[in-house]
């Protein structure tokens, strides 16, 4: 293990009281995935909770079920995403077949 990043981790161990319990921030490279339904206060509030532990680590998961909601929740995120990736799953139980516009 090179040493630089051995002693990050030393550093940054969790057992380690030193510097102190104010500026223990930014050891972490940990990813905060925030599962979102839509976006409202509640979305809002996660996100800048994940920002506040895990600054620039922070995506939001969505999975698609409507095409159409989908694009209206990607339009809606360039204002209210707080900053955070926006992550769309494509949902493996709900396979739309456009030629007949029936749901398999």
């Amino acid at each position: 293990m090179p040493r630089d990043l051995h002693q990050r981790r030393v550093n940054c161990s969790a057992l380690s009281i030193y510097p102190g319990p104010d500026t223990l921030g930014g050891c972490s490279d940990h990813m905060v995935l925030v599962p979102i339904s839509g976006i409202h206060r509640g979305v809002i509030y996660a996100l800048e909770y994940a920002k506040s532990i895990a600054p620039g680590h922070v995506k939001a998961v969505y999975v698609n079920l409507n095409e159409d909601a989908t694009q209206q929740l990607k339009e809606k995120w360039l204002t209210w995403g707080e900053g955070a990736e926006l992550v769309v799953l494509q949902s493996p139980l709900q396979i739309v077949d456009k030629t007949t516009a029936k749901v398999h």
